[in-house]
């Protein structure tokens, strides 16, 4: 039966500056698994995949006058293949990382010199197949943020907020260097997605223009590649729905797929945001498709399903495809809070001699309740919908937690997610259950190591078969003392077989 397993390797140990091999007994195999020690209280390490290329490791540390940037290359069995180190300006973070094709981004800004004719921004790229890293450095205008980019065309496409958290977009012409805004008294956006389009070397850019019942459209607009408009429509929807974002994905050779969340105005299954059900259309460079509308109310009768609440949120993203179907998941959770009761050393004693109390109310995480697979065919058709129930998992920062793969091979649809050092995965072949919600542990380097804390745990899949967990673990040998427990910065290496 498919399933995911740990794939076992040799253990290679990486440290900070140096690497070395750790052979163990053969009652043991243990997985291919990356370790980096790291101080108790930081997450120094942010992680990015480059298919078949490997990984990308990037850190930073603060000197007396400068900060390094640390970019490592790993291949697919964790060994270092190449090594970047490039100081900074003092005071630099990041803003994002990505990776295109065989390309590695990542963006560090300064928010401390955001003046004219100062620079303030800097773009590492670094091509993972020629191990060349390039340098990008100019002033990004008015103080804003970059929070996605893409290569494009000379140079890069990004998104930027500003400090009124308004979108923006900005074209970067790496030969010229300089920095184009790409609408010029651009109109305030509700909601956005991009799509760089390789089939036709063009970037897609979605919008949400004045979003009411009156007067709201969807601005689609695509650019080519010396960043003029190759065309600007407008989409209106009518009648009572009204949409809440929008994701885009090409479908075939000759149509594009956009889909995402809408609610019926004043009539929401759920209220917090309003959200009624899903939307699907497809359209190509000359015209559009009816859209399709999916409700809620359709799953209500469904074992996991969760009630009708004004508490519910639901969060909305793509999973993956192929040739034939296209995957995206609805997360549904609950903001949970909690009353907790405090001595108050702030103000004297009551008449009795009791100290004052002060009752305050805690945001402790986010309760996940189930997710909502939706499987559409090329059209935007919405051919099965699929469950997996989280239990009630609790989780300190909402992001898409659930992942998927598709075996085009057997037909099988895999959903997995990592949480607590633990891997849940189920499978579906249509509308059959091949396999329940399955538990397996991620694996430690010794055998009768611990995990006694967890932080940040992530699963992804990389390519072909493979994928990765990781993040922050707080490790103990059952026989070492207290003072021999690790913290590091793991990743392990999976297989679907």
């Amino acid at each position: 039966m498919p399933k995911l397993n740990v794939f076992l390797f040799i253990y290679l140990i990486f440290m900070w500056l140096q690497a070395s091999f750790v052979v163990h007994a053969q009652s043991y195999d243990p997985p291919l698994r990356l370790e980096i020690d790291v101080a108790a209280d930081k997450q120094p390490y942010r992680l990015q995949t480059v298919g078949k290329s490997g990984i990308i490791l990037i850190s930073q540390a603060e000197n007396k006058d400068k900060t390094d940037i640390l970019i490592q290359h790993l291949d697919t069995n964790f060994k270092e293949i190449a090594k970047k180190n490039i100081p900074l300006i003092k005071g630099i973070s990041l803003s994002c990382i990505q990776s295109q094709g065989d390309l590695f981004f990542a963006v560090y800004q300064t928010h401390t010199a955001f003046k004219e004719d100062i620079t303030n921004t800097y773009i590492l790229s670094y091509n993972t197949l020629k191990k060349k890293l390039d340098i990008f450095s100019f002033c990004q205008p008015n103080a804003n943020i970059i929070r996605e980019i893409k290569w494009f065309g000379n140079g890069f496409a990004y998104i930027a907020y500003n400090e009124k958290n308004d979108v923006v977009f900005y074209l970067f012409d790496a030969k010229k260097m300089s920095v184009n805004e790409l609408y010029e008294n651009s109109p305030a956006i509700d909601f956005y997605t991009t799509f760089g389009d390789t089939l036709t070397h063009s970037l897609w850019i979605i919008s949400s223009i004045n979003k009411t019942k009156e007067d709201g459209y969807l601005s689609v607009t695509q650019i080519d590649s010396t960043g003029e408009k190759k065309s600007d429509r407008h989409l209106v929807i009518n009648g009572d729905k009204i949409l809440n974002s929008c994701i885009l994905k090409r479908s075939d050779r000759e149509h594009l797929l956009l889909f995402g969340n809408y609610t019926i105005d004043n009539k929401a299954v759920f209220s917090s945001p309003k959200i009624d059900g899903i939307y699907t259309m497809k359209f190509d460079e000359q015209s559009f498709s009816d859209v399709t509308f999916f409700s809620f109310s359709n799953l209500e009768n469904e074992m996991f399903f969760p009630k009708k609440s004004s508490n519910i949120y639901i969060n909305t993203y793509f999973l993956s495809q192929n040739d034939s179907l296209i995957l995206f998941a609805s997360d549904f959770y609950t903001p949970e809070y909690r009353q907790q009761t405090e001595s108050d050393f702030t103000r004297t004693y009551t008449w009795s001699g009791m100290p004052y109390y002060s009752t305050s109310t805690k945001f402790i995480g986010y309760r996940y309740q189930t997710a909502v697979v939706f499987m559409c065919n090329q059209n935007g058709q919405i051919l099965r919908t699929n469950f997996l129930n989280y239990n009630g998992l609790l989780l300190n920062t909402n992001y898409n937690l659930l992942q998927s793969y598709i075996d085009s091979e057997e037909g099988n649809i895999l959903l997995f997610f990592v949480n607590d050092s633990k891997l849940y995965s189920l499978i579906y072949n249509r509308n059959q259950l091949v396999q329940p919600v399955k538990t397996d542990k991620i694996e430690t380097t010794i055998r009768f190591q611990s995990v006694v804390g967890n932080r940040q745990n992530l699963s992804r899949h990389w390519y072909d078969n493979y994928f990765i967990t990781f993040g922050y673990q707080r490790l103990a040998d059952r026989y070492m003392s207290k003072k021999n427990v690790r913290n590091v910065f793991y990743i392990n290496k999976l297989v679907y077989e």
